[in-house]
């Protein structure tokens, strides 16, 4: 008989899955088994040690009282237990170890009594071995020892014959189920998996669809029946191929008709085209040359207005022939690219001339970032590439409404003396849909129809941008989020030329002159990174009094001094800055300035007597000419020799005078104001600043008072029912700080009263942290007069004769008082200027040695008051002769806050004594408390306790010296 046949199917099924499960599971039940045995050999083991501890405690009273009848009793019966085959018992005498009788039972030859195991003709034996203890009036007294050897083999035959049944009936049961599963897998599965096969087969030799005739509620059924609908579909399709076909053959030669047509009307439109652009382009250049002409002529506002948008109506025009003259050519596959060189640096100044304007107009960031691996000559089509970048740039611009278009001009790579530039322009705009970025380089469209219509163009810009960019052998790709922005990029080729030094002034740079940018935008970045391509020293700094300092040491180690300030990310006007660095002595400024901007301060600019100029966005060849520029100046300004200084260096153009707002006062600095119906609250803990603003202050003839924490503040101005004119307030002071003041006193009174921040820190954050909390404007410590006078003149009204005289006033007071002793005061004043001694600074070796005490830089501070700087220092040296004492109470307590408080009352002390250096390690000291960092703070006191040291040593010599 023959066996029945196993289908491919189920023998890959048992193959596969059935027999590794199979394994797995006897594997499993082995396994299973052996710990079954295993805790039935440990059950067994623990059965009969029990057995040996309860002998122990059975044994005990017969032992001790020496009734052997019942030992013998009990050593019989324990051996009829199952698997004992041997019992040993030693008697010991009484209180001791030595054995009065010994008594062994059972089967004990070759039993070694010495271990616990031992093998006797390969049968396992087990020995338990327990002491006899018996209890007397609590004692226990050892009476003897019993051992106790058990023999497991019964129990280890019948552990093997239970496992092995287990897994008889285990196979068998696998077994039965194998073969039930193999029936039922035929019939449920099988049989309708070979009818579909038999109608596939039919379909393949005959091309006739045969339906499968099975009929079940499972995933089979449900196959089935989709099998059957898809020949039905697949049926129909045919037939309907059949007939388009038919008509497919029809409509082919009514298209190739339709294309010969089509290509005659494409070159009737393109020929058309590229004629009415000429006729209209010739009218439209000569209306924009006559515009110009009459824009040079005398008109009236009306007539410039008219002009005005004539011109800027017909540059659009103008622009949108240009692109369709462009798009014909190029459908007529006329446009040719030359092959010229070119200066590249010349081709970006080029673009940013023409879009410059349109960003400052939008107050948007324009930003041109050149590699400066990149060689500046190249061979191509210069004209060309300028198009399609302004293309690029113009539609950043027009579609940013805030933020940033940035140009980056990046290497991709070099071969041989080919140059491969990858320009990529990315902006902070509008962005661009998903589905609009694949229709962007369609002829006559843009984004969407909204954008079409709020914005204008023809659409043709990133059409014809991309036709040229493939043509010099790259793409433009653009990456774009709608409401992120987007980024436009495409890679050209251009073969590089031998450097042609046409720059000469980089044949004089050397490490004589330093370039110092001041600034932390991105154009600052930019001109940072131009200029240290050059052979110049360059130093950046975000931070313009950072800069300043480091200005200042330059100049006295002899350098040749550019200045590049950008004053819109140091928030400065373009006269605060030229009194910062009037200062610090250098004499060549460049002020970085967006064309917007320069409108603003082209008067100050002019008053102040710059003669250069950078103006956004930052480009190499900007950089070159304007430091070109600034060497010669500088070899003009700075003198050969020590002091024979014979060019001044502001020459103002004008005497008009010069305001840093609209909304502020004329003040003559050589003048003090006069502030006599002023009612002036100064807010301050530090009893050195107080001096230093009362002072500064009673010469203008304000009343002042003075508060020593923001608690007695709030009361004056309760008390005073807010009678200030301005308040000078101090930010950090114990009890309550400045900026809690601030928002009791706005609550209370409202915004009347202007609050002028008055603090050591400087920094934007804390800048906007006042302007929250509800003040008016921001002074920054040390106090420096002209900029004191200047802020106050701002909020309130100075009397009408303010003028240089009126500074006078105090010192004739004096003078009428003391006779001829104020006469020699004023003398003496100019000491701290000329015992400069162990104060000065020192250029050793390129280092700069700083004074402890810059008596140049306190007597420039307070001008002509500089009666009141003994006082100042007597004030400093008093207030902070203790310094160390608090700050270690103030860290023992664990007041993170009162050390903060301390160092900051040190640094602005320090300042106002022009003790920098101090006043910079004051400054570490509480940035580290400030930052929760104290055992940095307390491994950087000893700097600061030593520099301490060391300013009040020279305090007191200043003082020892000014005493009469």
């Amino acid at each position: 008989m023959a066996l029945p046949s196993i289908s491919p199917l189920v023998y890959r099924f048992f193959v596969k899955a059935a027999l590794p499960v199979f394994l797995l599971l006897v594997l499993a039940n082995i396994a299973y088994l052996g710990l079954k045995a295993q805790d039935q050999r440990v059950l067994s083991i623990e059965q009969a040690h029990q057995q040996a501890i309860l002998l122990a405690k059975q044994l005990a009273i017969p032992i001790w009282s020496l009734d052997r009848q019942t030992t013998d009793a009990i050593l019989k019966g324990i051996l009829d237990a199952e698997g004992i085959v041997c019992v040993y018992l030693d008697e010991y005498e009484t209180y001791k170890d030595e054995v009065r009788h010994h008594a062994e039972l059972g089967d004990c030859d070759g039993v070694d009594t010495a271990v616990l195991y031992s093998e006797d003709n390969g049968e396992k034996k087990l020995k338990f071995v327990e002491d006899i203890v018996f209890s007397l009036d609590g004692e226990d007294i050892k009476t003897g020892q019993i051992w106790l050897v058990v023999d497991f083999q019964s129990v280890n035959e019948n552990l093997i014959a239970n496992s092995l049944d287990d897994l008889l009936f285990f196979g068998l049961y696998v077994l039965i189920f194998m073969i039930g599963f193999h029936f039922a897998l035929k019939i449920t599965v099988l049989e309708p998996l070979s009818k579909v096969k038999d109608s596939i087969l039919h379909y393949q030799e005959t091309g006739e669809r045969v339906a499968v005739e099975w009929e079940s509620n499972d995933e089979l059924g449900e196959m089935i029946r989709e099998f059957n609908a898809n020949l039905e579909r697949n049926r129909q399709a045919e037939n309907e191929l059949k007939d388009n076909n038919a008509r497919l053959d029809a409509a082919l030669v009514e298209a190739q008709e339709a294309r010969v047509q089509a290509e005659g009307a494409a070159k009737a439109k393109s020929e058309f085209l590229a004629n009415m652009s000429h006729e209209i382009r010739t009218p439209m250049n000569a209306i924009l040359g006559l515009s110009q002409l009459l824009g040079k002529t005398s008109l009236d506002a009306k007539q410039s207005g008219y002009l005005r948008h004539v011109r800027n109506s017909a540059s659009v025009l103008l622009s949108i022939i240009n692109d369709v003259l462009d798009f014909s050519k190029i459908e007529a596959g006329k446009l040719e690219l030359e092959s010229i060189d070119f200066d590249l640096y010349e081709v970006i100044e080029r673009i940013a001339d023409v879009e410059s304007y349109a960003a400052s107009q939008k107050s948007l960031v324009l930003l041109f970032s050149t590699d400066p691996k990149i060689p500046q000559f190249l061979q191509g089509d210069d004209i060309r590439l300028g198009q399609v970048l302004i293309n690029l740039v113009s539609n950043a611009i027009k579609f940013t409404p805030r933020g940033f278009v940035k140009v980056f001009i990046l290497l991709d790579q070099i071969k041989g003396d080919e140059v491969f530039i990858r320009f990529r322009i990315q902006d902070t705009g509008i962005g661009i849909e998903r589905e609009a970025q694949t229709k962007l380089f369609s002829s006559f469209t843009q984004a969407d129809g909204s954008t079409t219509r709020k914005y204008g163009g023809t659409g043709l810009g990133l059409a014809i941008s991309q036709q040229i960019v493939e043509q010099m052998g790259g793409k433009i790709s653009v990456e774009s989020q709608l409401g992120s922005g987007s980024v436009f990029s495409f890679v050209v080729k251009f073969k590089s030329l031998p450097r042609v030094e046409k720059d000469k002034f980089l044949a004089r740079i050397s490490p004589i002159y330093a370039a110092v940018v001041v600034g932390s935008s991105e154009s600052a970045k930019e001109v940072s990174s131009i200029v240290s391509t050059l052979r110049c020293k360059l130093m950046a700094y975000a931070d313009y009094r950072e800069a300043a300092i480091k200005m200042t040491q330059l100049v006295e180690t002899g350098h040749k001094v550019l200045v590049f300030w950008d004053y819109s990310s140091t928030r400065t006007t373009v006269v605060e800055a030229d009194d910062i660095i009037r200062k610090t002595g250098c004499k060549v400024v460049i002020p970085v300035l967006n064309i917007k901007d320069l409108d603003l301060a082209q008067k100050q600019i002019d008053s102040l007597g710059y003669s250069l100029l950078l103006t956004l966005p930052v480009i190499p060849s900007r950089i070159f000419r304007v430091m070109s520029k600034a060497i010669d100046l500088a070899d003009q300004r700075y003198p050969l020799d020590d002091g024979d200084e014979t060019i001044i260096y502001r020459a103002p153009k004008s005497d008009g005078a010069i305001t840093d707002a609209a909304n502020s006062m004329a003040i003559d600095k050589n003048a003090t104001p006069n502030f006599e119906r002023c009612k002036i609250l100064v807010v301050e803990d530090n009893e050195v600043n107080q001096i230093v603003a009362r002072e500064m202050l009673e010469l203008t003839g304000a009343k002042i008072r003075l508060a020593k924490d923001g608690a007695e503040a709030v009361q004056l101005m309760d008390s005073y029912n807010a009678g200030f004119d301005v308040v000078l307030m101090d930010m950090h002071m114990p009890v309550m700080d400045g900026i809690e003041a601030t928002q009791i006193i706005r609550q209370r009174h409202g915004k009347d009263v202007p609050i002028i921040a008055l603090t050591a820190n400087a920094t934007t954050q804390d800048r906007t942290l006042c302007m929250n909390a509800g003040m008016d404007d921001f002074l920054s410590k040390p106090i420096d007069g002209d900029r004191l006078y200047s802020v106050i003149a701002k909020w309130v009204a100075a009397s009408p004769n303010s003028t240089a005289d009126s500074a006078a006033a105090p010192d004739e007071s004096i003078a009428q008082s003391t006779g001829s002793d104020a006469a020699t005061e004023t003398t003496e004043i100019s000491k701290p200027v000329e015992r400069l001694g162990d104060f000065v600074s020192l250029a050793v070796e390129n280092q700069v040695i700083e004074p402890i005490i810059d008596f140049d830089d306190i007597c420039r501070r307070f001008g002509s008051n500089t009666r009141i700087i003994p006082k100042v220092i007597e004030s400093f040296a008093k207030s902070f002769i203790d310094f160390e004492h608090q700050f270690l109470e103030a860290h023992k307590d664990d007041n993170s806050e009162e050390m903060y408080r301390l160092a900051h009352s040190l640094k602005g002390g320090a300042a106002n004594i022009s003790a920098k250096k101090l006043a910079e390690l004051a400054s570490e000291l509480q940035d580290r408390v400030k930052s929760t960092e104290i055992k940095k703070a307390m491994e950087w006191l000893p700097w600061v306790l030593e520099a301490l040291e060391k300013t009040l040593s020279a305090a007191d010599d200043y003082l020892q010296e000014q005493a009469p």
